[in-house]
């Protein structure tokens, strides 16, 4: 009885010093990543150019809290006709969603612009992967820019993304070409096929659209664009 009960005790010994082990691994399983994440780099076909496009970020930190750099830029006809970089802070506050807030600075052929960011960035209903920022910028400009997409897994490499963006501003800035309300609305379908979960080549259609004062400040109309790119991430 005796060496039965020694064998017991060893036992649940064992198992408790087990448990807190694995607890404290829990507990303390959060190391320090790194990713570089290329949503779309891709060549647009247009009536008049052929601009390519770079839409990414990398991101350093944990789980809950991480730096992001993001890039946004259209290059045509041997410079860069859109610049759009953001550094941000994001912080994780729930399973789906992080906030973000930093800086952004925008530059074109006519212009530069610095804005004060805040936004969203997670995982909508119907798992939706959406995007909603306010910027504060020079001259007193408001803005909101939303995003969203929807990866619809055809087969278990065949994915059909559809995707919509938007931009209001709150007033009218002639020196930025900016009016107030809806400036900037676009569609876009890209059908791509995983190679690796990592690397994937696409093809598409992307639509945009210029609207109200914005139109009259800056020029531009509907435009529709045959797309060829690849996305992934390391």
């Amino acid at each position: 009885m005796n060496v039965l009960n020694q064998q017991s005790k060893c036992v649940i010994t064992l198992l408790a010093c087990a448990n807190a082990s694995s607890l404290y691994a829990m507990g303390s399983d959060d190391p320090f990543l790194t990713m570089l994440q290329i949503d779309q780099f891709e060549i647009r076909e247009a009536d008049e150019n052929n601009p390519v496009v770079l839409e990414g970020e990398f991101w350093a930190g944990h789980d809950l809290n991480k730096f992001k750099l993001k890039a946004d830029l259209e290059y045509v006809d041997s410079e860069f006709e859109e610049m759009q970089w953001q550094a941000l802070y994001s912080k994780g506050i729930s399973a789906y969603w992080n906030m973000q807030t930093g800086l952004r600075y925008d530059r074109t052929p006519e212009h530069n612009q610095t804005w004060a960011v805040f936004g969203f960035e997670g995982t909508a209903p119907y798992f939706l992967e959406s995007d909603a920022t306010f910027s504060i910028g020079e001259g007193g400009q408001a803005a909101v820019d939303i995003s969203s997409e929807y990866e619809l897994m055809l087969t278990q490499r065949l994915v059909l993304i559809p995707e919509v963006t938007a931009t209001f501003y709150g007033h009218t800035l002639d020196e930025y070409e900016q009016g107030q309300g809806l400036a900037n609305l676009g569609l876009g379908v890209r059908l791509g096929y995983e190679i690796r979960r990592e690397f994937k080549p696409y093809l598409g259609w992307q639509w945009g659209n210029t609207y109200g004062e914005t139109k009259v400040l800056g020029g531009g109309g509907a435009d529709w664009q045959f797309v060829v790119g690849i996305s992934g991430w390391l």
